[in-house]
């Protein structure tokens, strides 16, 4: 937390969209930025993918245009009908 307190605001979306960043960062940066912040997070591909299901509802476009999605569905096959079970519970 000290270090995304320490990061200057005028870095921080630079950050978000930067895709060596870590995921933990990343997912300080989902938890506490503001919308801009959190629409970078969801297009990176580097966000943890607990991350990314978070952001979807929000971030639709940047959730399935984001780099990672493929590979999302090619580990597990059955990945949209699960999202889509969890979307519909929300």
């Amino acid at each position: 937390m000290d270090k995304l307190a320490a990061l200057s605001v005028e870095f921080t979306p630079t950050i978000a969209q930067d895709p060596s960043t870590e995921p933990f960062l990343l997912e300080l940066i989902a938890l506490y930025g503001d919308v801009e912040l959190r629409q970078a997070v969801a297009s990176n591909p580097n966000t943890p993918s607990k991350i990314l299901f978070a952001l979807a509802d929000e971030f639709p476009g940047e959730f399935f245009n984001n780099p990672v999605f493929p590979l999302l569905t090619l580990e597990n096959p059955d990945f949209l009908i699960l999202f889509w079970n969890i979307q519909r519970r929300r």
